[in-house]
C-alpha cells in the first residue's frame, strides 16, 4: 500500500505531466500558422531547389515530415487570414489557433467572402463539430448537402470529360479521384477547388500571385 507521501508525489507528477502536455499541445496548434507563413515562402522562393528537389511536395514530405494534404490544409488557413482586414488579424488569428488546423481549413472557404461575419463564423465553429461546421459552409457557399442529387460539381465533371480528348479521361478522371481520396473531398467541385488552390501555391512559387 502506497504511503501518504508517496500517492501526493505521484499526484503531484501527474499534474505536472497534464500541464505540460497542454502547454506542448497548444504550442504545436499554435505553430500551424508560423509553419504555413514560413512554407508560403519557401515555395515562392523556390527554397526547396537549393537542396535538390523539384517541386515543394516532395521537399516538405522528405525534410520535415508533412505530407501535401496537411501543408495545404495550413496554407489555406493561412491565407484566409492574411485576406482579413489587418487589424483584425491577431484576434482572428487567435481564434482560428483555438479551433485547430482542421476547422480553420473548413473556415478559410467562407470568412473572407463578401456579406460573410467572420466572428460569427468563429464562434459558430467552436460550437459544432467540424463535420457539421462543413455542411453549414458548403450551404454558406453554395454547395448542396451531402446526398443531395445531383452531387456538387458533378454536371460540371461530366462536361468536362465531355470535351476531354477520349485518350485522356481516365488520367482526368483518375486526376479527380485521388485528389478527392487525397483531400477528403465529398464532391467533384470539392475536387476541383483543391485543384485550384494547388495551382495557386504552384503559381506563387512561379512568381504569379492570385488574390
Amino acid at each position: 500500500m502506497s504511503s501518504p507521501s508517496t500517492t501526493t508525489l505521484e499526484a503531484a507528477r501527474s499534474i505536472e505531466r497534464h500541464d505540460r502536455a497542454h502547454q506542448l499541445a497548444r504550442r504545436i496548434m499554435d505553430s500551424f500558422f508560423d509553419f504555413a507563413a514560413v512554407a508560403s515562402e519557401i515555395i515562392r522562393d523556390k527554397d526547396y531547389e537549393r537542396y535538390g528537389y523539384l517541386d515543394h511536395g516532395a521537399y516538405f514530405l522528405q525534410e520535415h515530415g508533412v505530407k501535401s494534404r496537411t501543408l495545404y490544409r495550413y496554407l489555406r488557413a493561412y491565407k484566409a487570414h492574411a485576406m482579413l482586414p489587418v487589424a483584425d488579424q491577431p484576434t482572428a488569428r487567435e481564434a482560428m489557433v483555438a479551433l485547430g488546423s482542421h476547422k480553420a481549413e473548413i473556415l478559410a472557404a467562407v470568412i473572407t467572402r463578401d456579406g460573410e461575419d467572420w466572428r460569427a463564423w468563429l464562434t459558430r465553429a467552436a460550437e459544432i463539430p467540424a463535420s457539421e461546421l462543413q455542411e453549414e459552409v458548403n450551404a454558406a457557399v453554395g454547395l448542396r448537402p451531402r446526398g443531395a442529387q445531383p452531387a456538387p460539381g458533378e454536371v460540371f465533371y461530366r462536361m468536362v470529360l465531355a470535351h476531354v480528348p477520349p485518350d485522356a479521361q481516365e488520367r482526368v478522371t483518375k486526376v479527380f479521384d485521388a485528389i478527392a481520396a487525397e483531400y477528403e473531398c465529398r464532391s467533384r467541385m470539392g475536387a476541383f477547388l483543391v485543384m485550384v488552390e494547388i495551382a495557386v501555391v504552384d503559381l506563387a512559387a512561379s512568381g504569379r500571385i492570385i488574390d
